[in-house]
């Protein structure tokens, strides 16, 4: 397992491997508190077919960034996210973004 300090850092390293097919985030019981950087290093990998991400047991409260990162990848085959243990109230715009991915297959 590795240390995460800079969440930041991670998206923009992630924004540059464009070739990405398969992504496993486990950043559960971490200190993150914010995945806004992450979300717009996901929507650069735009041939991501598998993407499973864990925010568990984090103070993260808000994910409307990671949501709108993922609107981005129409190739997606799998995505899940697991939030339990998590302050996230609003997943209203997840929903939208997986509603504009099925309506991007169809």
């Amino acid at each position: 397992q590795t240390q995460v300090c800079n969440i930041a850092a991670v998206g923009k390293g992630l924004a540059r491997l464009t070739e990405l097919q398969h992504l496993q985030l486990y950043l559960h019981s971490t200190p993150v508190k914010e995945v806004q950087q992450l979300g717009k290093g996901v929507a650069k990998l735009t041939k991501l077919h598998i993407f499973d991400v864990s925010i568990s047991n984090t103070p993260v409260e808000n994910i409307s960034a990671l949501a709108t990162g993922i609107k981005h990848l129409a190739q997606l085959q799998h995505f899940a996210l697991y939030l339990s243990g998590t302050k996230v109230s609003d997943v209203s715009q997840l929903g939208k973004a997986v509603a504009k991915l099925c309506t991007m297959k169809s």
